[in-house]
């Protein structure tokens, strides 16, 4: 007799998200630990089984889990503007949490330097950019986001950027994280289509490892002025901008032409910027 397929539902992911979590904890961080380069390779690959191995057992269609095909050019730099959006983002979320954590902040960068150290750059690159990519975007855009079939899409986003952020198990990542993983949800929302969010997912790591490789030492406690926090929050004002532009580069063909920006987004765009732009000009005027 045939074993009944699972229904997809959210607490199914939402358990899956907590195996996942327990098995980071309790077998991927020894492996690193004692094994340190090749744990971290077995990791990632743990995470594409993590995917992989649940998908089959529930006896759920690999291409509706994992739905995979050429991308657009226009996707393609969609794609890339919304990174930038997220990037700076995530930059301006980090500077807030540095002025506030300095020394929790910096032993998080300090532990990834060290970490790495010693490496030459392409196997870095692969490491941290090429590896994650796949094996966590096929286990939250794939495998998660799958159980949230039918769910409200804000709702989806919401919970998808939630849950990546607890998932790699550091309060001091989570804001950076679950906005980088809103925003790959959006991509998969939009698109069903998993190339994209591993292509986003891969440009991020990349950009920000080279990024930090090219730093000559950490930021410390006393590196940051309240200053670069409000500058930061000024600069982010440009975010809202981007993720509109990069959502509509997403849409393909006549979607495009026949759903016009409405006059409320673009209100709520403008008002997200110039909120943005008042907090870090407010920042300035008051700590200068």
């Amino acid at each position: 007799m045939a074993k009944a397929k699972v229904r997809p539902r959210a607490s199914v992911g939402i358990a899956l998200f907590f195996v996942s979590a327990i098995t980071l904890i309790l077998v991927a961080a020894p492996m690193q630990r004692t094994w340190g380069m090749w744990g971290f390779v077995l990791t990632e690959f743990m995470l594409l089984a993590l995917a992989v191995i649940p998908a089959r057992v529930f006896r759920w269609e690999f291409k509706e889990v994992f739905p995979m095909r050429i991308p657009s050019l226009d996707q393609i730099f969609g794609v890339l503007v919304l990174w930038l959006g997220s990037y700076i983002a995530v930059y301006a979320s980090t500077m807030f949490l540095y002025y506030w954590f300095p020394g929790g902040m910096g032993e998080v960068s300090t532990a990834l330097s060290e970490f790495f150290s010693g490496m030459p750059m392409p196997l870095i690159v692969f490491m941290v950019a090429g590896l994650p990519s796949v094996g966590e975007e096929f286990l939250h855009r794939g495998l998660i986001q799958y159980t949230f079939r039918g769910k409200p899409r804000w709702m989806t986003i919401g919970s998808m950027g939630v849950i990546f952020g607890l998932f790699h198990l550091d309060p001091y990542r989570f804001v950076g994280t679950a906005i980088l993983g809103a925003v790959l949800t959006y991509i998969m929302v939009e698109t069903k289509n998993l190339l994209l969010p591993i292509f986003m997912h891969f440009a991020n790591n990349a950009v920000s490892t080279f990024l930090g490789l090219l730093s000559e030492s950490s930021l410390g406690p006393t590196d940051l002025s309240v200053a670069a926090v409000g500058s930061a929050l000024i600069l982010s004002a440009i975010v809202p901008f981007l993720l509109l532009l990069g959502s509509r580069m997403l849409l393909r063909g006549e979607p495009r032409k026949v759903e016009p920006i409405g006059k409320g987004t673009w209100a709520l765009t403008v008002f997200l910027a110039l909120l943005l732009v008042m907090a870090g000009t407010a920042i300035l005027d008051i700590f200068s």
